[in-house]
């Protein structure tokens, strides 16, 4: 019949001996990983030797997952079914793309094994499909094997640029998917927009080591050349990154939603250094509608992942594994780059987290606000990227001036943080109600007119400040609660590194 392939008397024998095999199998030897289970798949694995598509494929589905494919000659199996090598033609029929999703688990589940792929000349295949075919799952199964083949391989990041131009074939790709009208409708577009985001933060991730301080003057100058020709090399993938941020749906109160987040990554990697560069691709038309969504989703994540201030010491996760700690550092980063080296940026940015209106009639990190909580950070032992990489925001939007930031915080916030910087003021200052260049201090309430000073130490009114007396009104069972409590917290501390306990006398 039309549409199907002919399978000739000896191949349905053939199929029909295999799937009894399987079946015949008891479910003690389904389950373990037995002598006989392991010849029967060997010698299932062996049958890909025939040409018949339909076999092909019902071998390939029985074989997945199965240790036979993870050895050279398992992957040679693979990239010829999956009409990736000189002697075929790759297309997308069933059997190619079954081989091909094989293939990519077993780089993803050993990656030892993508050094065999690029030894042996595939990934030049690979490219050459990637180039020609219109399917989407082709397309995602190809990408996602140039991602996971590039992942900390700069020289084969070097090779696919330089030899094959990769660069130019899925900038292609990507513009075509961002500029859809089905953007972040299809489930698939997706998945490949994500992996397209990595494989480009696999490009771009050297940039952010060159011109490190100590460098000769020589390495210095080629290190800014070589930053300079990659800028130029991916400077047409910027504005397309941030229309991916600000058009790409996202549900409400997502946390590091996706691809937004990779989006992120991408970016952190590009300095801002060049002003027309800044014009034309990171900001055309003054427009920093992509700075209010990285806020919001700062923001968001922040807020959700630590609803409130007893929350900030606890871990807490995006994923399994993963911290929001850890997550949301390169969002941070990138952040703290932008508002390094554009002013305007900055200006969106510390209006956000350092607004001139923050309420100073109660502790400054105790609110259910993006700007407590970055306080909040300041002084937390949990939170190590938090902690470093927000009061380096906030510092930046201060002009990277220590009265500014003390003017805000209070010194006992920002102390540790200035310390770690080197500097070590004797005398915390006396917080100003207006300051210069820094961010401006809210104005002083009617009914704290004659009573304007503030805190040093703590950034509150002093008028506000109250004694707390609560510990005289507990209950010795409520002191024996508390105590626990701060036992608790001294063991994290001691876990963590930051004190170190010993007996009395020692």
């Amino acid at each position: 019949m039309d549409g199907f392939l002919y399978i000739d008397k000896s191949d349905e024998m053939l199929v029909e001996a295999c799937l009894n095999a399987v079946k015949g199998l008891s479910e003690t030897e389904q389950q373990a990983n037995t002598p006989t289970k392991v010849k029967f798949v060997e010698e299932l694995f062996q049958t890909l030797v025939f040409e018949n598509d339909i076999l092909t494929l019902i071998v390939l589905c029985l074989i997945r997952g199965c240790d036979v494919v993870f050895c050279e000659n398992g992957i040679q199996q693979l990239l010829s079914h999956s009409k990736l090598n000189k002697n075929s033609t790759f297309n997308d029929d069933e059997p190619s793309l079954e081989a091909l999703k094989i293939l990519t688990n077993c780089i993803y589940l050993d990656q030892d094994l993508k050094y065999y792929i690029v030894d042996n000349g595939s990934v030049k295949f690979i490219i050459q499909a990637l180039e020609k075919t219109q399917n989407l799952l082709s397309q995602y199964l190809l990408i996602r094997a140039l991602f996971l083949l590039t992942i900390q391989n700069n020289d084969l990041c070097e090779l696919v640029l330089k030899e094959f131009a990769l660069d130019k074939i899925l900038l292609k790709i990507f513009e075509n998917f961002v500029n859809s009208p089905n953007l972040g409708k299809v489930e698939t577009e997706t998945l490949i927009l994500n992996d397209l985001l990595k494989t480009f933060y696999n490009f771009t991730h050297k940039m952010s080591s060159y011109g490190f301080d100590g460098d000769s003057t020589s390495d210095a100058v080629k290190n800014e050349e070589q930053r300079t020709a990659d800028m130029d090399r991916y400077k047409e993938w910027i504005p397309l990154i941030t229309k991916v941020l600000t058009n790409h749906p996202q549900k409400p109160n997502q946390i590091l939603p996706t691809p937004h987040s990779f989006a992120i990554n991408a970016l952190m990697n590009f300095p801002l250094i060049n002003k027309e560069w800044k014009r034309k691709y990171w900001f055309p038309n003054d427009n920093f509608e992509f700075i209010e969504v990285l806020l919001k989703i700062f923001e968001t994540t922040i807020l959700k992942s630590f609803p409130t201030y007893e929350d900030i010491e606890e871990v807490s996760y995006v994923s399994p594994g993963i911290s929001v700690d850890d997550a949301i550092t390169p969002l941070m980063i990138l952040l703290c780059n932008i508002c390094k080296w554009d002013s305007r940026a900055k200006k969106i940015v510390k209006a956000k987290i350092m607004p001139p209106n923050i309420d100073r009639s109660k502790p400054l990190d105790k609110q259910n606000t993006l700007p407590s909580r970055l306080i909040a950070f300041m002084t937390s032992s949990s939170q190590a990227n938090l902690k470093t990489t927000g009061s380096e925001l906030m510092f930046i939007c201060c002009d990277e001036n220590t009265q500014n930031l003390i003017s805000y915080t209070g010194y006992g916030h920002a102390a540790g943080f200035l310390f770690e910087r080197g500097f070590n003021p004797n005398q915390p200052a006396q917080p100003e109600v207006q300051t210069g260049g820094g961010p401006e201090i809210e104005e002083i309430p009617e009914e704290l007119e004659n009573s304007v000073n503030i805190n040093p130490i703590t950034g509150v009114f002093e008028k506000m400040e109250v004694k707390d007396d609560k510990l005289e009104e507990m209950t010795e069972e409520e002191k024996e609660v508390e105590a626990e409590k701060l036992m608790v917290l001294l063991d994290r501390l001691n876990k963590n590194g930051i004190i170190k306990t010993v007996m009395k006398n020692e």
